[in-house]
C-alpha cells in the first residue's frame, strides 16, 4: 500500500481538498493513494490470458473463470475497499462486467 506521508506536500493537498479526503483517506484517518492489485484481479488476468490462447469449450471455461475473478475482485473492493476511490473502481468494474454480459 502506498500511503501519503504525515507532513508531506501530498498529504496536505490530500487534506486540503475535500474530493481528496472523501476519495483517499479510510475509515481510520490514513491516506492511501496507491495499492496493489487484489489475488483475484491477478486469477482474472490469467485466466483471460489463457483464455485467449486456448480455443474450444477450455477456453469458454477459463474465459467464465476470468469473469467470476473479476467479477469477485469488484465486490471485494465494493466492500472492503480501503477507501471510497476503491469502491467506486469496484463499483464501475461490476457495471463494465454486467454491461459485457448482456451485450
Amino acid at each position: 500500500m502506498m500511503s501519503a506521508k504525515p507532513g508531506s506536500k501530498l498529504a496536505a493537498s490530500i487534506r486540503g481538498s475535500a474530493l481528496g479526503r472523501l476519495l483517499f483517506v479510510t475509515r481510520d484517518g490514513r491516506i492511501i493513494v496507491g495499492q496493489a492489485p487484489n489475488p483475484p484481479l491477478y486469477a482474472c488476468v490469467g485466466f483471460g490470458l489463457a483464455a485467449a490462447i486456448v480455443r474450444g469449450t477450455a477456453g469458454a471455461w477459463l474465459g467464465t473463470l476470468a469473469a467470476l475473478a473479476f467479477a469477485y475482485w469488484a465486490l471485494l473492493e465494493i466492500f472492503l475497499g480501503v477507501n471510497l476511490f476503491r469502491r467506486i473502481l469496484g463499483s464501475l468494474g461490476a457495471i463494465l462486467l454486467v454491461a459485457a454480459i448482456l451485450r
